[in-house]
């Protein structure tokens, strides 16, 4: 019996289909599971002259084959289990066969030996079964994929034909260039691209399209003295580890490299025109604000100042011209990829897979991995499941051309993986003053951070490694004895001293609608050494100064930081405690977070509801993300451009002006408060625009230009052109200010506004070149007035206390105008005010700050003082202030559940 089965698999493992010219004859032809397709191929596919016999041969669309070409026109033609899942439908049958004749109808044959005969047992039956269900099942799937298989064969086809021509055979034969010039080229690029990056960020370089020189020659002229400095070597680093991602992402060369030229050079421009306008760096926070919309995309790109306009030009035109050089290389290039690797064919391809398949043999001379893919009549009868021979794809692994090929599929996953890996490493250790790699920065390349001022840094690190170190951020180191019991105890001492306070006072602070307004670069230009003009610009502003509490507030920056002066302003926080790293908390922290404490937050505790709280600037809500952040901060509504419910209606823009005018949104603040349905006071926050940056020649009657300028500290037509816009800006802001507290002393309700400049325009270049000028433009006005129906009209705070300050004590002083009563955390900020008059992370470069000054405190005198000349009493209050602005800021929030931040911090 045995041996009968033995015989039954041989004779199943050699069944095969008979020639065509055997067919033609009317000849019995065999169809078995094993055989292939030969009509629609070439009907004599003998091996050619390189194929011995019994070796594989490729029939003509390339699937190699086992079979030798025998003196029977046979083919012992062994499929594996991957091949039968792609036979063709109408000619794959299950494992049991028949003969046919020439047209297909079945022969009298032999007749297949039952299970009885054979002495199967049920077990070994079952087996049968199943193998006869999946041929089934494959049977139907070939026949699903026909029409796509026919497809892909036309395809086939006409690339076959393709490939035959002289052009391809010619264009096969371009070359393929070296791994070793491909990194000539990218050292060659990062060098470049390094030198643009020095020049960026170096303020005394500027290009001048009038010198007879190239762009890159002047570039050149102003860096080369630099190479190879620290800043050179560093930026090199951060250069060759981004131009390391964009290559193993990409994995073409050529087109990497336009990718990475271009991406360097826009921040290179970006970075030039961003210093010029607000004397800071491109960082991380600012990509976060492109992303956050298009208009707001468009909205920055408006910001671009004319005179900027001829170096872009130039740097397009070169752009394009590099790019499509690039472009042009990568064609002619026959090395398709960096790292060798196909997604389609992972394993070499079609062919190599069907080659290993077809070498089971010839592999292995001893036969012990004979044809083991014919699961047909054989293995059914015998019970077997012969499957001693590997699949095509397991196959391919054992042949040096296979392995390669998963190599490089490795290797294509894992190489960008591993770049962004190094890049994100190292951008993590030069913000970690304690890692190794920080280490070794400082001792090689003289690496020395200074991010509170960021142009600073650049110059002295590179512009890349400024970003890379701006990416992972720690907002604020933990405070020496921060703790649930230590807050609990704070939040008992300042409660005790805010009862000291308010027992002198007699009004609520939520009983008054107070209005903060945030005018745009408001700063009286006269203060600036060597202007001067035949009008007084703000004169109606300086009558209101004159009679109620009012002063010069410290801003941290010259030419912008807005969002950060706002941020103090609106939670009492001050920008020095946070490390240097934190450079625009509106980006960096707050989205971090569900809640954060802003000082409107008390009139909606007082009222039961957000809808006292509201907010209007005119221009784009995503600006800054301040939709979010004032979503945050428990704001009902922030009225925009493009607010999506009551957005802003009037965008009156006075004469050739872009940004919407402030007597504009004056009126909106006036009929938002005449017509509000509401009975209870509000907390509004306003947000000008009128005078933002850039400036030209605006207004059509212009009193401040020619005669009307008798400015000696001017020294270029463009700088005049500036000063004199904005000059008459504040006249229009100073008119529209006037009308509106006019307007609001006609509203029969208690209102006090808290009026003030953000930061001086960076348009004042003589001015700044002279180190003596650094206080001064960092200092803007400020006032804080009460209408006629408020108790503290006319009132004015000590000369003492209001001289000067910083807006994050802008709160307590409103608090201390009104005679209201204080929280616990007012009641600390009165205090520190009182010692520190104004403190602020200034941003200079030289003077009498030097660049490691983080802190800087100014007394009522408007002198800087030495923290370490501070008293006792101060130290104690900036200690207590640095614990506070950790817990509210990333700590615990253990005050919020003590009455700290309440104005009925007692209930």
């Amino acid at each position: 019996m045995s041996r009968s089965i033995v015989e039954l698999a041989d004779t199943a493992a050699q069944q095969v289909r008979r020639t065509p010219a055997a067919r033609s004859k009317g000849e019995p032809v065999m169809q078995t599971g094993t055989n292939r397709r030969l009509d629609d191929r070439s009907t004599d596919p003998k091996p050619d002259s390189k194929q011995a016999a019994g070796q594989p041969f490729a029939n003509n669309d390339g699937i190699h084959s086992s079979s030798a070409y025998d003196s029977s026109n046979s083919y012992d033609s062994p499929v594996s289990a991957d091949d039968l899942a792609y036979a063709e439908d109408d000619e794959f049958v299950a494992a049991e066969t028949q003969p046919v004749d020439a047209t297909g109808a079945e022969l009298p044959g032999r007749e297949l030996p039952s299970e009885a005969r054979l002495g199967v047992d049920p077990a070994a039956s079952a087996a049968g079964a199943a193998g006869a269900t999946g041929g089934r099942f494959r049977t139907a799937v070939g026949t699903a994929t026909k029409p796509f298989r026919t497809a892909t064969a036309a395809v086939r086809t006409q690339w076959d034909r393709y490939t035959a021509t002289k052009f391809y055979q010619l264009w096969s034969r371009r070359p393929k260039l070296s791994i070793g010039l491909y990194l000539l080229v990218a050292v060659a690029m990062i060098a470049t691209m390094d030198m643009l990056q020095i020049w960026s960020v170096r303020t005394s370089a500027q290009y001048d399209p009038s010198a007879g020189l190239g762009f890159f020659t002047q570039v050149w002229q102003a860096v080369y003295e630099d190479i190879p400095g620290g800043a050179y070597c560093l930026n090199f680093i951060a250069l060759a580890l981004v131009y390391l991602v964009i290559a193993t992402l990409i994995n073409r060369f050529w087109i990497s490299t336009a990718v990475f030229g271009t991406l360097m050079s826009v921040l290179a421009l970006a970075n030039k025109i961003k210093i010029g306008l607000r004397n800071e760096p491109v960082i991380p926070s600012d990509l976060m604000m492109m992303g956050s919309g298009g208009e707001v995309s468009d909205s920055i790109m408006s910001f671009i100042p004319e005179d900027a306009e001829a170096m872009i030009g130039v740097a397009v035109k070169r752009l394009v011209v590099f790019v499509a050089i690039c472009l042009v290389l990568q064609f002619l290039d026959r090395r398709r990829g960096v790292i060798p690797c196909s997604w389609i064919h992972p394993l070499g391809g079609r062919k190599h897979l069907a080659a290993a398949s077809g070498s089971a043999g010839a592999d292995d001379p001893a036969g012990s991995n004979a044809t083991a893919s014919v699961a047909g009549t054989a293995n059914v009868a015998a019970g077997k499941h012969i499957a001693e021979t590997p699949a095509p794809r397991k196959r391919a692994l054992q042949t040096s051309r296979g392995r390669r090929a998963l190599a490089g599929l490795v290797a294509r996953i894992v190489a960008p993986i591993v770049a962004v890996g190094l890049l994100l490493g190292y951008a993590a250790g030069l913000a970690d003053v304690n890692s190794k790699l920080r280490t070794f920065v400082e001792d090689s390349f003289g690496y020395s951070p200074a991010l509170w001022d960021t142009v600073n840094d650049a110059g002295r690190n590179g512009s890349l490694t400024t970003f890379l170190s701006l990416l992972d951020v720690d907002a604020m180191d933990k405070p020496e004895g921060y703790s649930q019991a230590a807050m609990t105890a704070l939040a008992d001492k300042y409660a005790a001293a805010a009862d000291e306070i308010n027992a002198g006072r007699s009004a609520v602070l939520t009983d008054s609608t107070v209005i903060f307004i945030l005018s745009e670069s408001f700063a009286d230009p006269t203060r600036v050494p060597g202007i001067s003009f035949t009008e007084d610009p703000i004169d109606d502003i300086r009558e209101v100064m004159d009679e109620t509490t009012s002063g010069l507030m410290v801003a941290p920056t010259y030419g912008g930081g807005t969002a950060n002066i706002e941020f103090q302003q609106m939670t009492g926080l001050n920008l020095s405690n946070f490390n240097e790293s934190l450079l625009s908390p509106y980006q960096q922290l707050l989205p971090n977070g569900s809640e954060f404490f802003s000082f409107n937050q008390m009139w909606n505790e007082a009222y039961g509801t957000d809808e006292v709280s509201i907010a209007y600037h005119p221009y784009y809500q995503n600006f800054y993300l301040r939709n979010t952040n004032y979503n945050t901060f428990g704001f009902s509504s922030l009225r925009t451009l493009d607010s999506t419910d009551d957005p802003i209606a009037n965008e009156g823009q006075i004469d050739r002006a872009e940004n919407v005018s402030d007597l504009a949104i004056y009126e909106e603040v006036i009929e938002g408060l005449k017509n509000t349905d509401l009975e209870t006071n509000q907390f509004i926050e306003l947000i000008t625009m009128q005078n933002h940056m850039p400036y030209s020649d605006w207004y059509d009657d212009n009193q401040f230009a020619g005669d009307g300028n008798t400015s000696t500290g001017i020294t270029t037509d463009g700088e005049r052109t500036n000063i004199e816009t904005f000059t008459k800006g504040m006249q229009l802001t100073d008119d529209a200010t006037a009308w509106f507290l006019d307007e609001l002393d006609a509203i029969d309700k208690p209102i006090t506004v808290v009026f003030y400049g953000d930061h001086l325009p960076g348009i004042y270049s003589t001015a700044a070149a002279d180190e003596e000028n650094d206080l001064l433009l960092h200092e803007t006005e400020y006032f804080i007035w009460s209408n006629e129906a408020s108790s503290s009209a006319n009132a004015k705070n000590s000369d003492d206390s209001s001289a000067i300050t910083s807006s994050n004590f802008f709160m307590a002083q409103a608090a201390e105008h009104m005679d209201a009563y204080v929280s616990p955390y007012l009641a600390l900020l009165t205090a520190l005010h009182e010692e520190v008059p104004a403190m602020a992370r200034i941003s200079v470069g030289h003077g009498q700050w030097g660049a490691s000054d983080k802190l800087t405190i100014v007394g009522s005198d408007g002198e800087v003082i030495p923290e370490d000349e501070l008293s006792e009493r101060a130290l104690e209050l900036l200690d207590d202030y640095r614990l506070v602005q950790y817990d509210l800021a990333v700590g615990k929030l253990y005050l919020a559940d003590t009455g700290f931040l309440s104005l009925d911090y007692n209930a």
